[in-house]
């Protein structure tokens, strides 16, 4: 699998085009909402979903030449954030510690390498969808955008951090 060598957003960027986005999803029906959700980001029929095709190439690519690989990453941003809430602030990492994501379904989702991470985000997604919380779309679509990249290394510690410190922080308080 080629991995595409263009740089992610600065995170500022992408935080606002992570909140246009959110916006642009909260206003979908349930129909195309629930097409999102559907989103495989392995499937070869991603151009069957009108509803991913008219955020892509309207809000996240309208000058991208919307290679595969990119537009995968994305599939998996927008069908994750069909399902689960963005939430402004907080780190997804401490989302995650607080809502009790075990240890180890953490660390696979961040030694997950391109080929394997729409899986493990599908799963953590689920799992917080379950829970009925919201996280901050912004640090899991760096994650996804950086993964197999120069960056990986920088997201993964900063959603290390926030993830253990929170285990720590609610360990003191027990």
């Amino acid at each position: 699998m080629s991995i595409a060598t263009a740089s992610p957003p600065s995170s500022t960027g992408l935080a606002a085009l992570v909140g246009r986005i959110a916006g642009r999803i909260s206003a979908l029906g349930t129909g195309p909402r629930a097409e999102l959700r559907r989103l495989r980001a392995d499937a070869t029929d991603r151009w069957r979903s009108a509803t991913f095709y008219r955020i892509y190439a309207d809000a996240i690519a309208p000058d991208h030449t919307g290679d595969d690989e990119h537009q995968r990453r994305w599939a998996m941003i927008l069908a994750g954030m069909a399902q689960l809430g963005h939430q402004f602030g907080r780190n997804a990492g401490a989302t995650l510690a607080e809502n009790g994501l075990a240890e180890r379904r953490f660390v696979r989702l961040l030694d997950a390498d391109p080929d394997h991470l729409a899986a493990d985000l599908r799963a953590v997604v689920s799992f917080l969808s379950a829970k009925g919380a919201t996280v901050n779309w912004t640090d899991l679509a760096d994650l996804v955008l950086s993964c197999g990249r120069e960056r990986q290394d920088e997201v993964r510690r900063r959603f290390a951090a926030a993830y253990y410190r929170t285990i720590s922080n609610l360990a003191k308080k027990a």
